[in-house]
């Protein structure tokens, strides 16, 4: 029977860790997309520090539960006791109970000041105080007492620019802080035999606590991911590669958008990750302009974005070559009609065996047409290869789905 102690320490923890990285990858993602921060409406601010704040915060409740917890110790008085808002006494306990001082330099100190007093002051200071803008005051003296320069703005010398010098020092510190952090929760996984250490794969806790290091930290991550966004764009718009998925796309009409202003919407997509509401306006326009069937046309979209679709995709030409084989197997001949529709489907099949056989039965039919080989040779190959077929079910699966098709 699992102990209730260690359940506590492995499965609830592992649970944390997923929530903590989460979090900081949320703030980490908003001072990525930031550009200013304004005293007077600083709300991007407030999230981006809020979402750190709190995922720091549980990843150092997650080392004292598995350092510092005496499992003589019930549970719920443990509980009581870590029930504090302030990282840096929270430090102090983990370095206590690590029995050494953190690996940190003096930015991370003084970005783990910055957080506690953010959420022990900032956060509803507003509710408290008129005109008061603690979260601005404490990213003010931060930036300043890093020798941080930014272009002060002629019509508001109290905005402060958002430039690539604040992003790295945010993203540096935090992954330093993380870092160390994820380190002694790997260290107290190990004393304490728990895996309360491991990650969901491709999860958002995943990027932050197996980050590699660089000198731009965190918000290198937010880099990456507009890179590899960039890349698929690029792709899309480039590729002469065929698919099952790139011709359903292929075949969605496109909206009447105007092109001068796609750069300015893809500008948002990569910068901001998120679609402007002057797009969605748009978009809204030129369905009711043109009279789109809306219902029809968001199911079709809405396709694009699940992952478990490629059957349904590639479907219509599975079903496609399995009638051509079907007619090669019933006459033993082929004609130049068959292969030229076998190719066609072949393009948009998406498992690579099974195109290499089809490619195979195409390559033995051309042969026999052009008297390179007889009939019998070709028959003989046609049957070895569609055994291959049916010994790895696929002819069986094209079955199933065909019938499927015709109940349905």
């Amino acid at each position: 029977m699992v102990n209730k102690k260690w359940y506590y320490k492995n499965f609830n923890m592992v649970s944390e860790l997923d929530i903590s990285g989460e979090f900081i990858y949320n703030g980490i993602s908003i001072v990525n997309n930031m550009n200013s921060i304004d005293s007077e409406m600083p709300t991007e601010l407030f999230l981006a520090l809020y979402n750190i704040s709190v995922g720091i915060e549980r990843l150092q409740k997650i080392i004292l539960v598995l350092w510092e917890f005496d499992e003589k110790e019930p549970i719920e008085k443990f509980s009581e006791r870590i029930k504090i808002h302030n990282h840096v006494e929270l430090n102090r306990r983990i370095e206590k109970a690590v029995g050494k001082k953190a690996n940190f330099n003096k930015q991370e100190y003084q970005f783990l000041e910055l957080v506690k007093n953010f959420y022990s002051n900032a956060r509803y200071d507003r509710f408290a105080e008129v005109g008061n803008s603690w979260e601005y005051r404490l990213i003010h003296k931060f930036l300043a007492d890093n020798y941080i320069g930014y272009e002060r703005l002629i019509s508001n010398s109290s905005i402060i620019p958002i430039n690539d010098s604040i992003r790295k020092l945010i993203g540096r510190v935090v992954f330093k802080v993380v870092n160390y952090y994820y380190k002694l929760v790997k260290e107290g996984s190990q004393k304490s035999g728990t895996y309360s250490y491991e990650l969901r794969n491709d999860s958002k806790a995943q990027k932050i606590f197996l980050h590699t290091e660089n000198s731009r930290g965190l918000s290198s991550i937010k880099i990456d991911e507009r890179i590899a966004i960039s890349e698929i764009l690029v792709y899309l718009r480039n590729t002469t590669d065929k698919s099952s998925y790139l011709k359903f796309i292929e075949e969605i009409s496109p909206l009447n958008f105007d092109k001068m202003e796609i750069s300015r919407y893809l500008s948002v997509f990569l910068l901001e990750n998120r679609a402007p509401q002057y797009l969605i306006d748009e978009i809204e326009y030129i369905y009711d302009k043109e009279k789109i069937n809306i219902r029809e046309r968001i199911e079709h979209l809405d396709l694009m974005t699940k992952d478990n679709m490629q059957c349904l995709f590639d479907f219509p030409y599975q079903k496609k070559i399995y009638t051509l084989l079907q007619d090669i197997k019933k006459r033993e001949d082929v004609s130049i009609e068959i292969i030229t529709r076998l190719q066609d489907a072949n393009c948009y099949i998406d498992d690579s065996e099974i195109q290499e056989v089809i490619k195979s039965i195409i390559d033995n039919a051309n042969k026999y047409l052009s008297n390179e080989i007889l009939r019998e040779v070709f028959i003989n190959d046609f049957n070895d290869l569609y055994r291959i077929l049916e010994d790895e079910h696929v002819i069986e699966r094209w079955e199933n789905l065909i019938l499927d098709e015709e109940v349905n």
